[in-house]
């Protein structure tokens, strides 16, 4: 992105108008592309989470039951 703007302020100094669309194409497409990116973490993220509370869950009902040693024990099988 930052090489896209970089590339598009030389283009418009040089009156390099190929250049100008190229480089607004680049910078364009990287912050497309970078909130696309946001948005798949924050959806695998929504659906991966209650698999990790779960586990937590597990391991936390499991420590309160038998102790301290019990959830060491839970975490290495």
């Amino acid at each position: 992105m930052v090489l896209g703007l970089i590339g598009a302020d030389t283009a418009k100094r040089h009156n390099d108008t190929n250049g100008l669309i190229l480089s607004r194409i680049a910078w364009i497409g990287a912050v497309v592309l970078l909130a696309l990116g946001v948005l798949l973490l924050l959806f695998a993220f929504a659906f991966v989470w209650p698999f990790f509370a779960a586990i937590i869950g597990a391991a936390m009902e499991e420590s309160s039951r038998q102790g301290t040693n019990a959830l060491i024990a839970f975490l290495v099988r």
